[in-house]
């Protein structure tokens, strides 16, 4: 496969063309073919993989390039990330780049932080920022995407005569340009403001047709839309049925029988029926986006499915690829299943490891694994601004830990709507879900900190003597709160790891232990205000008993993940894994802004990781 003919390919790429792309383009390639490169970014954000776009782009230079910035910036915006994306923006207008994109860029960070914001004052703080640099973009350029955004600004904040004003400028701006699609969402939007909703309606239809499948586009007019007409005091859902919501499901489903099965359950002569409807029962919903693991079976039909209607496929794997292939796959004595395995797998949009080396004798492996799946899928729906649900072909029954039945319970206790199809894919229409099953699992999905002090080894004697006396100090405080509810804390002066079961409390930890490097008085007593580097992950670990240390102690392969985590984060950052971004975006949505950080190399021959900067949301 040769990188400079990916480079140059106008056709789509499919998914192991992109990841070859992402893993070995290099900053003479950057050099070479800087254009090309930057077109395919903007291809990726407007299919909606703002991740990999992220990742594709150069890292940031001492010398500011502008449009790759910007582009960062987008990326960042819509990966739910306005805080930093806000943060760079501002940077480039420091170094005086005033440019329209920029500022409207700008304009829409401070509108999504609006929408953030908890209180009366902080949102209208944001919306006056967003309105002042929205104006000035449209008093620099006349261009008609700054000008609706501050008409729509202007409108919905009592100041709807101005709103007008503007809106009529960029309806006169608009009929001077040559048309295109977002041409047509701006006419929609401006006829809205001049309460002309028919126009508006069929503007806003021009627009959606000629989007069908750019999903970010979609899901970012659509809102817009909704809260301007809300802001208005006309009914929001004048424009229904013309923006389709995006759909993202999750599938759990029962694999294939094996020939020794006692009991049939999902036999060969039922896989044509199940797969015909999947795919009827997709196309019903309009699915745009799925997720699920590849095992033979039901997990594979519910892929061949997806990609048949040509929706969005991402396959979620509890363990490496060679070894799911070999005991999920290949085990049933089908040899087919192989290359249709191979085949999923080269066509999906994405495909995710959950653990490497994991013991998948031990359900905990499969709970984890699923639980990750659909905290991605939630994030998915969150960067759509869609609607999540789950689809299933189960026989009904419980079952054990980690099973289809186990899944869908745990979905159910979160209030997400489920489809149900019978192993023989008949569509269930009132299934009756178990509670849980009884976990007996030798391992629990736990959560981790690490942080390291840096600079510790720079520390003088007298340095050292302060920091445990007064700063090691006030961080044992800190970790000895009951609040946080910690298993295991371990310390080697400079390095502390904790455990707890709660995402939520190791989350609040790390931001406490931000906190206080950022504030403790003890810090003034260093030559180098001492910083922290802070990784969180979140796995299944196995309960021991350490005979040397004389106690309890939490482990396992994911603890070394952890650590290998925390060399990459920037001083005073909190870096997550994937995995602890997407089951704390389950457990606690709207609570943390979960910055995508990029795909970074982990020290020690640990792979590459997708990693997220957590911070505090709500204001």
């Amino acid at each position: 496969m040769m990188l400079d003919e990916l480079v140059g390919r106008q056709q789509a790429l499919d998914r192991a063309e992109w990841q070859f792309l992402l893993d070995n383009v290099t900053a003479q390639h950057w050099a070479d073919h800087r254009d090309e490169l930057l077109e395919l970014a903007e291809r990726l954000l407007r299919r909606g993989f703002a991740r990999d776009a992220f990742d594709l782009l150069p890292p940031p230079a001492d010398e500011l390039d502008v449009r790759v910035e910007r582009l960062r910036a987008f990326a960042m915006l819509n990966t739910g990330a306005p805080r930093s994306a806000a943060s760079l923006l501002r940077r480039l207008v420091e170094a005086g780049h005033h440019d329209p994109e920029t500022l409207g860029f700008l304009g829409r960070s401070e509108k999504d932080l609006a929408r953030r914001a908890t209180t009366h004052a902080a949102r209208a703080a944001h919306q006056r920022r967003s309105l002042d640099y929205y104006v000035e973009a449209f008093e620099r350029s006349g261009q008609p995407y700054p000008g609706i955004n501050a008409a729509s600004l202007a409108a919905r904040s009592g100041r709807l005569q101005e709103g007008r004003t503007i809106a009529a400028q960029v309806e006169a701006a608009c009929e001077k340009t040559e048309p295109d699609y977002w041409t047509w969402a701006t006419l929609g939007e401006a006829y809205l403001i001049l309460d002309r909703l028919e126009a508006a309606a069929d503007a806003y239809r021009q627009f959606a047709n000629a989007h069908r499948g750019d999903h970010s586009a979609l899901a970012s007019s659509r809102r817009q839309a909704v809260e301007l007409l809300a802001g208005l005091g006309h009914d929001p859902t004048v424009l229904q049925g013309i923006f389709p919501i995006p759909q993202v499901v999750m599938f759990a489903g029962h694999r294939a029988d094996a020939p020794d099965r006692v009991e049939p359950r999902l036999r060969p002569e039922d896989f044509g029926p199940v797969q015909r409807s999947l795919v009827a029962a997709l196309r019903e919903q309009g699915v745009d986006v799925g997720y699920a693991a590849a095992a033979n079976g039901a997990d594979i039909l519910f892929l061949e499915a997806l990609q048949e209607l040509g929706a969005e496929a991402h396959i979620v794997l509890p363990v490496d690829v060679d070894t799911f292939k070999r005991d999920s796959v290949m085990d049933v004595g089908d040899p087919s299943w192989a290359g249709r395995f191979d085949s999923v797998i080269s066509e999906c949009a994405s495909l995710t490891i959950t653990s490497e080396g994991t013991d998948l004798a031990d359900p905990e492996s499969l709970i984890y694994g699923n639980l990750v799946m659909l905290g991605l899928a939630r994030l998915k729906s969150e960067e759509l601004a869609g609607q999540l649900s789950v689809f299933s072909v189960w026989d009904g029954e419980s079952g054990d830990s980690g099973g289809t039945g186990d899944t869908l319970a745990r979905c159910q206790a979160m209030g997400l709507p489920i489809t149900v199809l019978s192993p023989q894919g008949e569509r269930v229409k009132q299934a009756r879900i178990p509670e849980r099953a009884e976990s007996k699992n030798r391992r629990e999905t736990m959560s981790l900190l690490f942080a390291d002090v840096v600079g510790y080894s720079q520390f003088t004697e007298r340095e050292i003597e302060i920091y445990y006396q007064q700063l090691l100090v006030q961080i044992a405080e800190l970790s000895n709160r009951d609040e946080f509810k910690l298993l295991t804390r371990e310390t080697f002066g400079d390095s502390f790891y904790f455990v707890t079961r709660e995402l939520t409390l190791a989350a609040e930890l790390a931001l406490a232990l931000q906190e206080l490097f950022d504030h403790s008085d003890a810090l003034q007593h260093f030559s180098r205000r001492p910083k922290l580097r802070i990784a969180l992950h979140a796995g299944p670990l196995l309960a021991c008993y350490d005979p040397i240390a004389e106690r309890a102690v939490y482990t396992g392969r994911h603890t070394s993940k952890a650590a290998r985590v925390e060399p990459v984060a920037d001083d005073n950052q909190i870096l997550a894994t994937q995995q602890f971004a997407a089951l704390l975006a389950l457990q606690a949505p709207q609570t943390y802004e979960l910055a995508y950080a990029g795909e970074r190399v982990l020290p020690k021959g640990y792979g590459t990781e997708r990693l997220f900067e957590v911070s505090r949301w709500l204001e």
